[in-house]
């Protein structure tokens, strides 16, 4: 049994997890450190999917405004939004999930140089606005 921690007026005693589910959770958090970066771009490109459907063509820059087609692209717009207005947050908790999760220099080197790999092509892919899909989403 592992010694509980004394937090301020409680007691908290470290969930003993077996190794199998441990293994689970650092694999769905690696991935969710290095992946996080690109939530806004599928939130994106799933408002676009969107409204190319309630529009019944590809929506067009500076003429059909997500905030105005209506329908399912509304919901779908204000759920992209959300990583771009939180992405501190989420990048804090990325952060703090890698230094809880794995102990090891060598883990924690190699996710945090990913997470800048990724922060770096989510960048990227942003400038290069391919089909000005970003163009249309920011009009």
């Amino acid at each position: 049994m592992k010694e509980p921690i004394s937090i301020s007026l409680l007691a908290y005693a470290r969930p003993s997890l077996d190794a199998p589910h441990r293994q689970q959770m650092r694999t769905i958090a690696a991935a969710f450190i290095v992946l996080h970066p690109f939530l806004f771009h599928v939130g994106v490109f799933v408002t676009w999917l969107c409204a190319c459907a309630t529009l019944s063509r590809p929506p067009r820059p500076s003429l059909d405004d997500p905030k105005m087609i209506g329908g399912i692209v509304d919901i779908a717009y204000v759920a992209s939004a959300l990583p771009l207005l939180c992405w501190p947050i989420v990048a804090f908790l990325a952060v703090l999930l890698m230094t809880i999760l794995f102990q090891r220099f060598r883990e924690i080197a190699m996710l945090s140089t990913a997470m800048a790999i990724t922060y770096l092509l989510a960048y990227a892919l942003l400038q290069c606005d391919p089909g000005n899909l970003f163009c249309w989403y920011m009009d």
